[in-house]
């Protein structure tokens, strides 16, 4: 039935915690997530440090493609190790 071919073609729901973001080349080589050489069928996904995510946002602002995320990442900015030089709070 019409019914049934649309449901199978629905995108999958995006589990919770996850933002989906659009990564253009020149990101995916920054952060070494290239589409088919870091992220392939045998590593289906990479960890990004969120420091570095929120070092290209200040960087780069609204050119970066991490910016429509920014409010999700700055959420675990408390749990980001501190650098080396901080003052202890």
């Amino acid at each position: 039935t019409p019914e049934s071919r649309t449901a199978k073609m629905a995108a999958p729901e995006i589990p919770p915690g996850i933002y989906p973001v659009f990564l253009t080349m020149t990101t995916q080589e920054m952060f070494k997530v290239v589409s088919g050489h870091h992220v392939t069928e045998e590593c289906p996904y990479k960890r990004v440090n969120i420091a570095a995510i929120l070092k290209d946002v200040n960087f780069r602002g609204v050119i970066s493609d991490w910016q429509p995320a920014k409010a999700e990442f700055e959420k675990y900015v408390s749990e980001l190790p501190k650098e080396e030089g901080d003052d202890p709070e």
